[in-house]
């Protein structure tokens, strides 16, 4: 049997996941809002204890999930795992980062570029 600890860090994808979990209101099944990537790897955010299943795969943002958002509390930059349980915190404090402000759907974004595009001067 393999006796491996794993370091996980958190990074801009685990916070741009919880951010958009959070929009969409903070419980349910981690896949019905995020994308493949953003799903596979949100589960790590329990670790930090940001998230944590309450059963049949719905997932609830807990209230250090909430602060973290609000910025109102640090969580270390790695946390070291073996067999899905915290070890150790290791690194240092890390607070919110690049947290957008809204998410952009395609449509919103299709009609800002399609904005930007008419604003430039044309030049022939």
């Amino acid at each position: 049997m393999k006796d491996v600890q794993y370091t996980h860090r958190f990074n801009k994808l685990l916070n741009d996941s919880l951010f958009q979990f959070a929009t969409y209101g903070g419980r349910g099944k981690l896949a019905d809002v995020l994308n493949h990537v953003q799903t596979c790897n949100a589960h790590k955010l329990r670790y930090w204890k940001l998230i944590k299943n309450v059963g049949g795969g719905v997932w609830v943002i807990t209230p250090e999930g909430y602060d973290w958002l609000d910025g109102k509390v640090s969580v270390p930059e790695r946390v070291v795992t073996y067999r899905g349980e915290v070890v150790r915190y290791e690194g240092p404090p890390m607070f919110r980062i690049n947290v957008p402000t809204a998410i952009w759907r395609r449509s919103d974004y299709a009609q800002n570029a399609q904005k930007r595009h008419e604003e430039q001067p044309k030049l022939f």
